[in-house]
């Protein structure tokens, strides 16, 4: 079966929008020099609002 994983979430509007979509899993960017790094209180604060039936994965 085809999982979705949508990656880079950066805004508290990109959660909106993947708690609507309901995919198999997120990813967030902790690399160093990539675009859409983030902070890992960045990462907290989007996890709080992401809905527990989305798998988190981290880059």
């Amino acid at each position: 079966m085809t999982q979705i994983k949508i990656c880079g979430l950066m805004r508290p509007a990109d959660v909106v929008m993947v708690n609507q979509a309901l995919p198999d899993a997120i990813g967030m960017v902790f690399a160093p020099g990539r675009r859409r790094r983030i902070t890992m209180a960045t990462a907290r604060q989007l996890s709080q609002q992401l809905d527990p039936r989305i798998r988190r994965v981290y880059n």
